[in-house]
């Protein structure tokens, strides 16, 4: 069994590698870690422009419906650059949102990083149970949804 990456995903982890080398040096992580918020606006705004931030999701709700093969080699580069921000954390609420076959949630959250505005958070409270609420943090900070999987939407 071959476990290398096809081309495709050699060129995608390449595309990435590149990315992250030219906009993500230590230098500039150093930058953003030691930031009042912790968080590069700009940084973020570039890889939700290539895509990445959709990679798995389907092409019906505007990913690129690529595998998770493709997502670790992205992560991967990432990795490889120490790059700070909520890249993985979005990328499973995503899929999650996607699977979760509500209709005005995917209308709601799923667009959102590909407008660049924001990102999200799976975030699992002291018991997992079956029920999933969105939340959106900014108007719902003071809700409390326990023993639950939430969707957290950072704006």
């Amino acid at each position: 069994m071959n476990f290398d990456l096809n081309k495709t995903q050699q060129m995608l982890q390449e595309s990435a590698q590149t990315f992250f080398t030219r906009e993500c040096p230590i230098t500039k992580v150093r930058e953003i870690i030691e930031s009042e918020n912790g968080h590069d606006s700009d940084l973020w705004n570039g890889i939700a422009e290539q895509g990445w931030t959709g990679l798995t999701l389907p092409e019906e709700v505007d990913g690129l419906g690529l595998s998770y093969v493709d997502l670790a080699a992205v992560s991967e580069e990432l990795g490889r650059a120490c790059t700070p921000g909520p890249f993985l954390a979005t990328s499973w609420a995503s899929a999650l949102i996607a699977a979760s076959g509500n209709a005005d949630l995917k209308s709601k959250l799923l667009p959102a990083p590909f407008e660049f505005r924001l990102s999200r958070c799976a975030c699992l409270s002291r018991a997992f149970s079956s029920c999933l609420s969105a939340i959106n943090l900014k108007s719902s900070a003071t809700t409390s949804f326990s023993n639950a999987l939430k969707f957290c939407s950072v704006l």
